[in-house]
């Protein structure tokens, strides 16, 4: 979501049971906004995140950020720069900030790059986040608080077989699952305070990022870049998800947040609910879906004047990426749907209706 990590500062802020105390004394007064930390903020999904807290105008916001400076309408924002595999500056942006609700979108996300460095995997995906818990319940005193994270379906041994809903247990297959699943195991081991909600999406796609550049290459652009070009480009044809759209999962969060300031713990979901797309797709079926919204053509006429694919199906099973992944998850999200009222987005959907933000 984030890149690597997010290393803070923050300006001194008068002790929220003080703040709490004056606002209560002085019946008058505006109840006080909620404070919302969005660590990992000029990330993609967090981007999408921000852009709907700031629209909605609710909450005071607060976003960390590891190397990419805020950009844009979030140069407005209460920025802190942040490394999470700092676990003592970690803590101390907590207490400086004192939020009533953490959403973390900052990962190491790169499962290469987490096979190479399981040291830094682990402090930015597990234990700078369990950092952060910690300090949230350590300054919460009486208040209700939340955290908000996102982890992913890499916790899962990719079985065909199984449809994965929120009662399988993980079987992690590398370094980045295996971190992610036990920062997961953590939130949801304990009943004591702040309340925590893991959402654990599948691939997400969507919209080019709101706020400018986002780090890291995202599929749909890349395949809208590929499908522009007259050559081949190789696609996995065996590997499924359930691709999300990007503002579904946003949806989710802003739901979260919105009903726990309104209504605390007792309006929350549970502590995980899965977030995938109604269909299991492969990158090619997603590949075609994105050439019949763009008018893309999906062959070129090659040297010789033979016809030639742009899209070339591929066996993920016979390359070797230098660690096992999952091959095949078939993620459920019914409790998530549940909760929503209504069902996440077809992606074929989504793409024909938002193709000018492609």
């Amino acid at each position: 979501m984030a890149s690597v990590a997010d290393t803070g500062g923050a300006s001194k802020k008068m002790r929220c049971e003080d703040a709490n105390a004056a606002e209560a004394s002085s019946p008058s007064k505006e109840p006080r906004r909620p404070r919302v930390l969005v660590v990992g903020g000029t990330g993609y999904v967090a981007q999408f995140v921000l852009r709907g807290l700031l629209a909605e105008g609710s909450a005071e916001v607060h976003i960390t950020y590891h190397s990419r400076a805020p950009m844009g309408p979030l140069a407005e924002v209460s920025a802190h720069q942040l490394d999470l595999t700092d676990l003592e500056r970690t803590a101390a942006v907590v207490k400086e900030i004192k939020p009533d609700i953490i959403v973390n979108c900052a990962a190491a996300p790169g499962l290469g790059f987490c096979q190479k460095s399981p040291d830094i995997a682990a402090l930015v995906n597990c234990k700078g986040p369990q950092t952060m818990v910690e300090a949230l319940a350590e300054i919460a005193g009486d208040r209700e608080c939340l955290f908000v994270h996102f982890s992913t379906d890499i916790v899962f041994d990719g079985d065909a077989a199984k449809i994965y809903d929120e009662a399988i247990v993980p079987e992690p297959l590398n370094i980045y699952g295996r971190v992610k699943a036990d920062m997961d195991a953590f939130l949801q081991s304990s009943d004591a305070p702040p309340h925590a909600v893991v959402i654990r999406p599948t691939n997400v796609i969507g919209p080019k990022a709101p706020f400018g550049e986002a780090g890291g290459t995202k599929f749909l652009q890349w395949l809208d870049s590929r499908l522009q070009v007259n050559e081949p480009s190789k696609l996995f044809v065996d590997e499924l998800r359930n691709y999300v759209w990007v503002e579904d999962l946003v949806d989710v969060t802003l739901k979260l947040i919105a009903d726990f300031t309104k209504n605390g713990g007792k309006s929350l979901p549970g502590k995980l609910l899965h977030c995938g797309g109604p269909e299991s797709l492969n990158r090619v079926e997603v590949a075609e879906r994105l050439a019949d919204a763009k008018g893309h053509a999906l062959t070129y006429v090659a040297e010789g004047g033979k016809q030639e694919s742009k899209i070339v199906p591929t066996p993920r099973a016979a390359v070797d990426l230098g660690y096992e992944s999952p091959l095949v998850v078939k993620m459920c999200s019914r409790k998530l749907e549940a909760y929503m009222g209504r069902s996440m987005r077809n992606i074929g959907d989504a793409i024909r209706k938002e193709v000018a933000r492609i």
